[in-house]
This record gives C-alpha cells, sequence and structure tokens, in this order.
C-alpha cells in the first residue's frame, strides 16, 4: 500500500487494471464480442470493471473508470491550459484577457470544487495558470471569492480521503490571505472565520468518528 501510495502521489492518476488485464480475465473470445457490441459480453465486461473498482473503493482508494476518449481528452485540456498559460505571460493585456474570461463564480467556483478530483496533468497546468492569472487584482479578488465560498465542501470532502494537500489548488491562498484588504472583505461579506471555524469543526468530527466495524 505504500509503495501505491508514493507512486500515485508522483503521478497523480495510476492505472493498476488497463485493457490487457481486462482481455485476461475476461478472455479473448468475450472481448472480441464486447469489441463487436454484444450486449452479454458487454455486461460481462462491465461487471468485471466494476468489480475491480469496489476492490480498491472497498481499501479506502479514490477510484475511476476512463475510456481512451477521456484520457485524450484530460490531455487536450492540460494543453490548452499550458498554452493560456503561455498567452497570459506573454504580456499584460493578454493577462488580464485571459483572467476576464474565467474571473466570477460561474467559472471559478465549479473548479475549485473539483480541484481534488482533477487528473494531475490538468491540476498542474490549471495551478500555474492560476498562479499567473493571480498577478492581476480583480482575478485575485475574485479567486478568494471562490475559495471563501467552496472551502466547506471542499474540506470536508479532503477530510474523507478525497484528494492530497500537496496538489490542492488552496495552497495559492497565501497569496491574498497574507493581504489585509482582502482578508477584511472575506470576513466581512464572507463570514470567512465563521467558515474556517466550521470547516475545523467537521473535520474534527470526522477524524473523532470511529474506523471500521464496530
Amino acid at each position: 500500500l505504500n509503495k501505491i501510495y508514493r507512486l500515485v502521489k508522483l503521478h497523480g492518476d495510476l492505472v493498476v487494471w488497463g485493457t490487457h488485464e481486462l482481455i485476461a480475465e475476461v478472455g479473448p473470445s468475450i472481448a472480441a464480442l464486447w469489441r463487436d457490441g454484444d450486449a452479454s459480453a458487454t455486461e460481462r465486461v462491465g461487471k468485471a470493471m466494476l468489480d475491480r473498482a469496489r476492490v480498491l473503493t472497498r481499501h479506502g482508494m479514490v477510484a475511476s473508470i476512463k475510456t481512451r476518449t477521456e484520457l485524450l481528452n484530460e490531455g487536450r485540456a492540460a494543453a490548452v491550459l499550458e498554452w493560456l498559460n503561455t498567452a497570459a505571460k506573454s504580456c499584460d493585456p493578454l493577462c488580464h484577457r485571459v483572467s476576464s474570461s474565467i474571473s466570477g463564480p460561474d467559472h471559478l467556483v465549479p473548479l475549485l470544487r473539483s480541484d481534488l478530483k482533477l487528473p494531475r496533468k490538468i491540476t498542474a497546468a490549471w495551478h500555474s495558470l492560476l498562479l499567473t492569472l493571480l498577478a492581476v487584482p480583480n482575478f485575485k479578488a475574485d479567486l478568494a471569492d471562490a475559495y471563501c465560498d467552496t472551502y466547506r465542501s471542499v474540506t470536508a470532502e479532503y477530510a474523507r480521503g478525497v484528494g492530497t494537500l500537496d496538489r490542492s489548488g488552496y495552497t495559492l491562498s497565501v497569496q491574498f490571505l497574507n493581504r489585509v484588504t482582502y482578508v477584511q472583505d472575506l470576513v466581512r461579506e464572507r463570514d470567512l472565520l465563521g467558515t474556517l471555524g466550521r470547516s475545523l469543526l467537521e473535520t474534527l468530527a470526522v477524524a473523532a468518528a470511529p474506523v471500521g466495524p464496530s
């Protein structure tokens, strides 16, 4: 388990059961029928996938089943974010343009809520882009608001084992929490202290809950 943990921490996503293992388990005949769209074979292959995912989740790991298309789309998404970051770094007008296109709760809130669940490729590019855009004061203020609005829900998931601290975009909070003006606005308009206090209490409640069969 320690070896798996180190690999996941290093690479972010770890494929523990791929196409070759799938074909080996169900056999070449079932695999051929599955590729042809046979309903019975598809059901059998799907059951095999779910059974393996349940083994991982039963031991406290977060598992996902991805298609090849999804893996390709993840790579494309990371490439787009890296391109936006390069554009934003090139000059101040483009930096302001990129920041204005993703500012506000409609974009930042859902992205921060899913931060701990995103693949490593995407989070690395996303956090790098955020760090670049934090040079824009208006964007920094919007990110601070989104941070406060999503803090409890993200912290609750983290307390239950979702995500790792060193891959969280919330480590960027030091960029605005060390500024008196931003903190005062968050305390006054978004009850920052109350949010932090309630999140701490909920996290301690999770930690105090018994683990395993009673």
